[in-house]
């Protein structure tokens, strides 16, 4: 059983429409590979649509973005999304002319977005509807619930109700699903139960209840209570899941101490309780609201949440992850999914994918951004993970995962964990925690260039690195990518209309900045006019010696800045600098990975700065005291007069103190004088009882690459394997174990190395290693294990 789940990649913007908000998020899986997202649309001043968009399973928009509803509720009301009967159909609350003015409508899309005929109303009584949720059948149909203020026959407070469309049960009518009547009964949840029926969820004005249903909508025992606790303060937000043996769990959130947190309860096939309540969010210093549920395909489920957390780089604010097993026992610990750090964000959403993968999508207004925006991220789960002779991606978790290629030409990942992959028979590419673009320089800088060229702008970092990586392994040609850039909606959107010499000529101002000359223009054009595509061209101009040398520097910037070990020495030295102390682990990872994301080291300083800790040594001094301080503690030396006086000058002139730790965190005299400090500490680390090594990587037969990632790895080469090998980031607490070669020492080994270009060639006995981007020198005896 995987002990947890965590989020992989970086998140991706999935509207393209930016005009008023971009809310409430729903997806699901479809059939084949790829998902579908849908959304709200608009705010106060736009009217309120539902738009969606697919995407195949490597999240690449498939067509254009589409409107499926107008004319609806509000953005605020939630809708439901499933495929039945093959169809991608959308249950939304819209408007009608009756008094209530409020009805629930079902409207089913083509595969390209379009609607399939009129939407089918589900709600038939005149009343006020709103809260719709829906659940696929096994038997092809389907079972809308939603609250209503007529379904109880009083007008006096809403009841649930629930209607089956489609399959053998379906109803011409709603039907009751509440027992329970006393006040209004609120916000109903549904899931299909393994076996056929479903169970409804719902809230009450003093619990949580439930109701378990046969496929036909026969009930199945009495209503359920699920909360007990009577210590709590009244409970809400429930959501409902089927899980794989036929029970199901709830979760809801239930205010403890003035406090919400988040609590569960899971339920057998017939109904019965599976032990007792249990505390689904144990972190108890931050608020925990609005849970999201999923089951997945190992019997388990996840759950998810928000939090108002605490910026302290442990306990951010934003969307958690906690994974439970089928009896509701929780299975490891919280994951943190998205570090909202001051950033509007809401309306998580988790949907199982294929794989026991997980997308989650929500809503967030990025500091980059005008608005709302619709983001995606995957979740993966995994254990240990052993391959066949067929080529395979195989992807650990944040636990402790052993990997094996076994044969054919695998990808493994071990993502945060402490991994253990071996690569087997055939050429493997193994990461240790995951890709990211700097891992191919070369790749990620003609992909740099295509953005520019052909779009006028520097990559998003998901698209950097999905493009990049395809190029490596050889998945994509560099000709096929540029093909589909250009025929991206962006790219048309700006050279589409034009003509050829309009666009020859737009092309020399985006990509050399300049006019054409008359000979590359007549060039240019007379190529495009003998049937030369514009694909081709663009590659031309991306490619040319010109453009090339003139974003050299900037486009290998852009690729490391998404390194999260690049980043590493950089946090060492800011929690020197403010806290005068050494990182903690999770600390650490947190911080390097918001700077990988796109965070700015101002933006982080700037957390460190404002944090408690912080500010109890430094915030009541003066501004020399502060400079003399930060002297003491950054530089393990009294402020020169010099330094002292530049610095209170600059502060009593308006810099901010965040900019002077920064002056002082990146100086070349700290710089210096941590390396070694840092080294130590990467390797002083425990990843696991006793463990200070975090990946180790086997390659084994083959023509392989390998990336360790952040913290100390392993690089281990057996002679008796032979092969070539490419290691694509060694770095200076790094291990290189050479096994079987008969070495008595580390330089015995060293004297097999040699600079090749700005490569270190080892080549002795058979076998061939690579380390990229490495000078001799920086291979120390230290780092060599015989």
């Amino acid at each position: 059983m995987p002990t947890s789940s965590t989020p992989v990649g970086t998140p991706i913007l999935v509207n393209t429409l930016t005009i008023g908000a971009q809310q409430e998020p729903q997806a699901v899986a479809l059939a084949g590979g790829g998902y579908a997202v849908m959304w709200h649309s608009g705010d106060s001043t736009i009217p309120v649509t539902l738009r969606g968009a697919f995407f195949d399973s490597r999240d690449q928009l498939q067509g254009a973005e589409f409107e499926v509803m107008d004319d609806l509720q509000s953005a605020q009301t939630p809708f439901s999304l499933l495929v039945t009967g093959g169809s991608l159909t959308a249950v939304e609350g819209t408007r009608s002319s009756s008094p209530f003015g409020l009805f629930i409508e079902a409207q089913s899309v083509t595969g390209t977005g379009m609607p399939s005929g009129e939407g089918e109303i589900l709600s038939t009584l005149t009343s006020l509807h709103r809260n719709p949720d829906s659940a696929a059948l096994g038997d092809g149909g389907m079972v809308a619930v939603w609250e209503s203020l007529a379904i109880e026959g009083n007008f006096a407070s809403t009841g649930i109700a629930a209607r089956i469309v489609g399959g053998p049960g379906a109803e011409e009518t709603e039907f009751l699903v509440n027992t329970t009547t006393d006040g209004a009964q609120d916000h109903p949840q549904v899931a299909a139960l393994a076996g056929g029926g479903f169970v409804v969820a719902w809230n009450g004005p003093a619990g949580i209840y439930a109701q378990r249903f046969a496929e036909g909508g026969a009930m199945l025992g009495s209503e359920l209570r699920i909360d007990t606790a009577t210590d709590r303060a009244a409970p809400g937000q429930v959501q409902v899941a089927g899980l794989a043996g036929g029970g199901f769990i709830a979760v809801w959130t239930q205010a403890v101490g003035g406090d919400g947190r988040i609590f569960g309860q899971a339920y057998d096939a017939t109904g019965a309780r599976v032990g007792g309540e249990i505390a689904v969010s144990t972190t108890t210093v931050h608020e925990t609201y609005t849970p999201q549920i999923t089951a997945l395909q190992d019997g388990g489920a996840l759950i998810g949440w928000s939090s108002h957390g605490f910026v302290d780089g442990i306990h951010p604010p934003g969307f958690y992850l906690q994974r439970l097993n089928a009896d509701g026992s929780l299975q490891g610990g919280e994951t943190l999914l998205f570090d909202s750090g001051g950033i509007s964000s809401s309306d998580l959403s988790l949907t199982t994918l294929p794989g026991n993968e997980v997308l989650a999508t929500w809503t967030a207004q990025l500091p980059s951004g005008d608005g709302l925006d619709i983001y995606a991220q995957h979740v993966v789960s995994a254990d240990n993970l052993v391959g066949t002779e067929l080529g395979e991606l195989l992807q650990g978790d944040v636990g402790r995962n052993l990997i094996v290629g076994e044969g054919g030409n695998d990808t493994l990942i071990g993502l945060a964990g402490p991994d253990t992959l071996e690569g087997g028979a055939g050429s493997d590419y193994l990461y240790g925690d995951t890709f990211w673009p700097g891992l191919f320089p070369d790749e990620a800088a003609s992909v740099y260039r295509l953005y520019q060229a052909t779009l006028d702008r520097a990559p998003d970092l998901r698209g950097l690195t999905n493009w990049s990586e395809r190029l490596f392994t050889g998945e994509s040609g560099l000709q096929q990518v540029a093909t589909g850039f250009v025929n991206s909606a962006e790219f048309q959107a700006t050279y589409g209309a034009l003509d050829d010499e309009g666009f020859v000529e737009l092309l020399y101002q985006n990509v050399l900045g300049r006019a054409a000359d008359a000979g590359g223009l007549a060039n240019w054009t007379g190529q495009l006019a003998d049937g030369t595509s514009r694909a081709e061209v663009v590659l031309g101009f991306s490619q040319s010696a010109e453009f090339t040398d003139s974003t050299a520097a900037e486009a290998r910037a852009f690729a490391n800045a998404s390194s999260q070990a690049g980043w590493g020495d950089d946090v060492y030295r800011v929690y020197q600098a403010t806290l005068d102390r050494a990182p903690d682990i999770t600390g650490f990872s947190n911080w390097s990975g918001q700077l990988a994301g796109g965070r700015a080291l101002d933006a982080v300083i700037n957390g460190f700065v404002d944090s408690t800790e912080f500010q109890a040594t430094y915030g009541a001094l003066d501004d020399e005291g502060f400079v003399e301080l930060l002297y003491q503690n950054v530089l393990d030396r009294e402020a020169d007069a010099g330094g002292l006086r530049v610095w209170t000058q600059q502060l009593a002139a308006g810099t901010s103190r965040a900019e002077v730790v920064r002056g002082f965190s990146q100086s070349a005299e700290f710089v210096a004088a941590t390396a070694e400090d840092f080294k130590d500490w990467m390797r002083g680390l425990e990843h696991d009882a006793g463990d200070p090594y975090h990946d180790w990587l086997s390659g084994e037969t083959g023509d392989n690459a390998l990336a360790g990632g952040l913290f100390a790895d392993v690089f281990d080469f057996e002679q008796e394997d032979g092969g070539s090998h490419l290691v694509l980031d060694l770095e200076a607490w790094d291990y290189i174990a050479l096994d079987g070669f008969g070495y008595g020492s580390a330089s015995a080994a060293l004297d097999h190395m040699s600079q090749s270009g700005s490569d270190v060639l080892f080549s002795d006995q058979g076998v061939e290693i690579t380390f990229q981007s490495t000078r001799l020198a920086e291979i120390t005896d230290d780092m060599i294990m015989v």
